[in-house]
């Protein structure tokens, strides 16, 4: 479905290092990305100014912690 629309998806992990963290934020950069769904615990400060500073809209799957007001999140109910 996403090939036909001529979009793809990528699935990465940074397990809380920090150095991968830059290296993802850095390869959003470098493609054309038009989003992200993010499943992190929270989103650094730092974080949420870069995707901001890119243009590039993200969601959050069940934050801990409060994101900034501007953010979309998602939750579940059980």
């Amino acid at each position: 479905m996403l090939h036909d629309a001529g979009m793809g998806l990528v699935a990465s992990s940074t397990q809380g290092r920090t150095r991968r963290a830059r290296q993802w934020l850095d390869s959003l950069a470098t493609r054309s990305t038009r989003g992200a769904i993010l499943v992190v615990p929270e989103l650094t400060p730092e974080q949420h100014e870069e995707l901001s500073r890119l243009g590039i809209p993200y969601a959050l799957v069940m934050p801990i912690d409060e994101p900034a007001p501007e953010t979309t999140r998602v939750e579940v109910a059980t």
